[in-house]
């Protein structure tokens, strides 16, 4: 990309949308692997034995289990969208620059840089 004086720090900031959008997809990957854990953690009688039942054990370990899924099947699915967010900024911003830059190409000049023409036969 061309066009805005110091592009370098542009890109920086572009790399570091990208960087954040890929740690919360990581992080919702990490939420729908748990969830997907504790999903599988289901108990039964024969498990918690005649007393889980009869105590209300039973109940109260799927109502915390199927909480705990469902909070976790929440947290992946906003930083999934965290991270889908990030990514269309960064390339909002990136299509941006390149429409404008081209857009404008040689009508505006950064402060201080003055366009002279080329020199001619070497001098």
């Amino acid at each position: 990309m061309t066009g805005y004086g110091d592009n370098s720090r542009f890109q920086v900031d572009l790399k570091a949308l990208r960087d954040d959008a890929d740690t919360w997809h990581r992080v919702g990957a990490a939420a729908a692997q748990a969830q997907h854990s504790v999903d599988a953690l289901t108990l039964g009688e024969h498990e918690l034995s005649w007393a889980g039942a009869r105590t209300g054990l039973l109940g109260t370990y799927e109502q915390l289990r199927s909480k705990a899924s469902r909070l976790l099947g929440q947290a992946q699915s906003t930083h999934e969208d965290l991270s889908r967010t990030l990514s269309a900024v960064a390339n909002a911003y990136e299509r941006s620059s390149t429409e404008a830059a081209s857009q404008f190409a040689g009508v505006w000049d950064p402060a201080g840089v003055v366009a002279t023409p080329a020199k001619q036969g070497g001098k």
